[in-house]
């Protein structure tokens, strides 16, 4: 249970530090940053990475 901890941690950093990272890729090369969030939400989603979030009220 403790290594779970760990890996839910991890993920959550990699994924605000991709975050924080989009938005100097997409100054670089002039596109949306909604359209990179979204791609990045993409990769990791179901179809993606398989993370599965089935709380709309947490996401509320």
């Amino acid at each position: 249970m403790e290594h779970a901890i760990y890996l839910v941690t991890l993920v959550g950093t990699a994924l605000v530090v991709a975050a924080a990272f989009s938005s100097l890729i997409a100054f670089r090369f002039g596109a949306p940053l909604l359209l990179l969030f979204l791609c990045i939400g993409l990769a990791t989603g179901t179809d993606g990475l398989g993370i599965e979030f089935d709380n709309a009220s947490l996401a509320y």
